[in-house]
């Protein structure tokens, strides 16, 4: 397995009031992405695609 980060960023005075207004955006905070070499030493990334 290549060498593998998750970054986590979060923001709670920004979070909370989303989370309020339409509590299924919980799902998808904190935002999570997925840091990983490549085949080239490239780095690649990988989060989830937001929701409508």
């Amino acid at each position: 397995m290549p060498p593998t980060r998750v970054l986590i960023h979060s923001n709670a005075r920004r979070g909370t009031p989303l989370m309020l207004a339409a509590p299924s955006v919980a799902l998808d905070l904190p935002l999570r992405v997925l840091v990983r070499a490549t085949a080239r030493a490239a780095p690649g990334r990988a989060s989830t695609p937001p929701r409508n």
